[in-house]
């Protein structure tokens, strides 16, 4: 052997005996193996899922059923948080949740299954056996869009476990659960959260972030299986939205993590479901109040002028004058239309924003005791005003079901108020060329069960055209204020 190769080994040689004595005092630093050390771990853990007398708390946040990818974010999910009850015993699970439950009072699904605490570089916590409950997020569907579950884990990697609080994180999709010892028996637990649930709708906000004001939305669709529930904050017109999900407890709502809003964030809030009334918790500068096109109710009383046959600000359109007064009950009525009837208004008292909600029977007609006066909206794209009665079918008009019309606001003079009209719904008609959706953009006076008659408050002849104000035509020939009064766009206050 060349000397200089000689000289290579014994320096090497050198240098591997300080790494050997390194390493004899590094494992003489614990008194046990590795796999002694994870095992009194698993022992831990299970001991401490065992000992809640009640059970635990568990939020799931199930990630988008859309994002299947196990490195996708969980942050993106927009399902909402889900509360879950679960009791440990020596080898089985006893689940509950406001997922699934039977019947929307009473009875809830309890389900009962085996679970273990197995090794996979910590402590994991497997739901090994099917449970209905606990499974409804991981269990694959039918359904192209579920055919890998809907984004929810059934093993989970225990991150951090004591007496108060267990963190894990899903080994599939990643996300974070947290638990927490149940305060009270499981089903007052549940029924309390679904009490809360039930009472809760989309709501809109007017949001003030450090004195600047934005737009917020509530989303909360109230599944039985699950909802979409979030917040979404817009800061202005050219910015994204912000949105988090979060999960109903009793006493509060939960983010998934902290909503952060330019400088300020916060985690937990409280909601009434009585007024809508939404605090964050430990956010002063985060005010979430009435949406900024708030008018009270006495604001819409007094003459107005109506615009219709106006698609866009750029167009004139018609006008006819009515009035928003107050009935007996104190109720919001629309006159002016008709001579004989007054439309009723609807008031949102947390929007402070009027509505023609549905389809409205104004008066029977005595003729015919199956008849009745009915407003109700139109697709003003596929009305002519001159057009008879007789040639009218549901193409044109909806007299029942879900169109809505809004009277909102425009945020400029409170004093002498521009309300906008606006339909946030539509009806889709099965046609020769497939579903056609309709808008209910117009107003229409409708006679239901019968064409002509008498009716309760005075003649009623829908036939002849006898409708909204008088029928009589202009100098063009277009019949003014007649059955119909298509596209109506505003009223403005005299």
């Amino acid at each position: 052997m060349k000397r200089r190769n000689i000289i290579a080994l014994l320096v090497a040689a050198a240098a591997f005996l300080p790494l050997q004595s390194c390493l004899k005092e590094q494992a003489d630093v614990f008194e046990k193996s590795a796999s002694e050390r994870m095992q009194e771990r698993m022992v831990a853990a299970s001991d401490i899922l065992k000992s809640a007398s009640n059970g635990w708390v568990m939020l799931i946040f199930p990630v988008s059923p859309t994002s299947y990818s196990a490195s996708e974010p969980a942050s993106s999910t927009m399902n909402g948080g889900y509360a879950y009850t679960v009791k440990f015993g020596e080898n089985m699970v006893t689940a509950m949740s406001e997922c699934n439950y039977t019947t929307q009072d009473t009875t809830l699904t309890v389900a009962e299954s085996s679970y273990k605490i197995t090794n996979d570089e910590g402590p994991v916590l497997s739901f090994d056996t099917y449970n209905e409950v606990l499974h409804y997020w991981s269990t694959p569907s039918g359904s192209s869009s579920y055919y890998q579950g809907r984004g929810g884990d059934f093993e989970f990697v225990i991150d951090e476990a004591t007496t108060d609080h267990i963190r894990m994180t899903g080994k599939r999709w990643k996300t974070k659960v947290d638990m927490y010892p149940l305060p009270t028996d499981a089903e007052s637990y549940i029924m309390s959260i679904l009490r809360q649930k039930k009472a809760l709708s989309n709501i809109p906000y007017g949001v003030t972030v450090g004195g600047v004001k934005m737009n917020g939305f509530l989303y909360e669709t109230n599944g039985t299986k699950g909802s979409s529930r979030y917040i979404r904050v817009t800061p202005d017109e050219e910015s994204d939205p912000i949105k988090m999900a979060f999960a109903i407890l009793p006493d509060r709502c939960h983010f998934y993590e902290p909503m952060v809003i330019g400088d300020y964030s916060f985690q937990d809030f409280t909601l009434d479901p009585d007024t809508r009334d939404l605090k964050p918790i430990d956010a002063p500068d985060i005010v979430f109040g009435h949406p900024f096109t708030y008018l009270p109710k006495e604001q819409f009383v007094g003459d107005y002028v109506l615009t219709y046959e106006k698609q866009s600000e750029e167009q004139t359109g018609k006008t006819m004058n009515v009035s928003i007064a107050k009935d007996e009950n104190g109720n919001l009525v629309l006159r002016g239309l008709n001579e004989h009837y007054d439309i009723p208004l609807t008031y949102d008292d947390w929007k402070g924003m009027a509505q023609i909600v549905h389809a409205i029977n104004l008066g029977q007609v005595s003729t015919n005791q199956n008849g009745f006066a009915r407003f109700c909206f139109a697709d003003g794209a596929l009305m002519l005003e001159d057009e008879t009665f007789a040639t009218r079918n549901h193409y044109f008009y909806r007299t029942s079901g879900s169109p809505t019309m809004d009277f909102t606001w425009d945020g400029k003079d409170s004093s002498k108020p521009t309300f906008i009209i606006d339909s946030h719904s539509g009806w889709a008609i099965l046609s020769s060329a497939g579903f056609e959706l309709h808008m209910g953009d117009s107003f229409y006076l409708h006679c239901f069960g019968t064409a002509t008659g008498t009716a309760d408050r005075g003649p009623l002849d829908l036939a002849s055209g006898y409708g909204f104000n008088t029928g009589a035509k202009d100098a063009e020939g277009n019949v003014v204020g007649s059955r119909a009064l298509r596209y109506v766009y505003s009223l403005t206050r005299k």
